[in-house]
């Protein structure tokens, strides 16, 4: 059984860096940049990662991409979903991904690993 501790550790670790790198590129937002992750959801496996890649000058709601990564960075594939999401959980036995989209409404959509 993994140690839900160490995960929860890891996980508040990996996004007070991303805060600090987060904070640090937006000094240098132009319009002429992309966006870059939107959302980011882990388990004790992986790294799932919503990407977008659209220019700052653009609207976004969010993206259809999600990376999966391995906790040493390495990528494992790339998830395109049916639809666009603006915010994803992944589940932590690895199963389904579920993911939230706004189309006037709240929605959650499950998607299967």
């Amino acid at each position: 059984m993994p140690n839900l501790s160490l995960v929860i550790l890891k996980t508040v670790f990996i996004f007070r860096k991303l805060e600090y790198f987060l904070a640090f590129l937006l000094k240098f937002r132009k319009n002429e940049n992309n966006h870059g992750f939107l959302s980011i959801s882990v388990n004790e496996k992986y790294i799932y990662a919503l990407h977008s890649g659209e220019k700052y000058s653009q609207s976004i709601d969010g993206s259809n991409k999600i990376y999966v990564f391995d906790w040493d960075g390495n990528p494992i594939k790339e998830l395109n979903l049916d639809r666009t999401v603006s915010i994803i959980s992944v589940s932590p036995d690895n199963s389904k991904v579920i993911a939230y989209f706004d189309d006037g409404k709240a929605n959650l959509i499950s998607y299967k690993l």
